[in-house]
């Protein structure tokens, strides 16, 4: 895969999925004096930060493992890896090309905002998930009743529109 910088491609990335987590290997020529960051990108996301990209000979090159954890907490999964990779001297802020979804929820969104939980839209809403493992803190643990863990992922399911709960009613003989 390609790693750009100001738009511009300046190097290629390897990404490597282990039973550990995923192993990036980057290598790029950047004349620059600014300290520049590996981010990893995908639509709907926070922006994944990777490492700083360290100089060696006139290349810059960046090779990092993150854990299956880190990743998670950063809203990825081995199904939704970052689909492009930036350099970039800022903190990431400024890289996210789509709008992250909006729930109006405060606590929520804020949540989505700072990128430590992934949320995705589905038909009629949001699909928000973050990291679940005994004893990591869970950082929707506020919403816990209302989510069900799956592949040590806390899912909640989000309406656009909220709809007063309507219970079915049951004769039971």
């Amino acid at each position: 895969m390609e790693v750009s910088y100001r738009g511009q491609t300046v190097g290629q990335i390897q990404v490597e999925v282990q039973s550990d987590g995923v192993r990036f290997v980057a290598e790029c020529r950047v004349q620059t004096d600014d300290i520049l960051r590996l981010y990893g990108l995908r639509d709907g996301c926070a922006p994944l930060r990777i490492d700083v990209a360290e100089p060696v000979g006139d290349s810059l090159r960046v090779q990092r493992t993150l854990s299956w954890y880190a990743l998670r907490t950063a809203g990825y999964t081995a199904d939704s890896l970052p689909t492009r990779y930036v350099l970039d001297a800022g903190d990431g802020s400024g890289l996210a090309e789509s709008q992250p979804a909006v729930t109006g929820d405060a606590k929520l969104d804020a949540l989505i905002m700072s990128g430590v939980v992934r949320c995705q839209p589905e038909a009629g809403g949001f699909c928000i998930q973050a990291p679940f493992a005994a004893g990591w803190a869970c950082p929707l643990a506020f919403a816990l009743t209302a989510c069900t863990v799956t592949d040590g992922q806390a899912v909640l399911h989000v309406r656009r529109k909220s709809v007063p709960f309507q219970a079915e009613r049951q004769m039971v003989e």
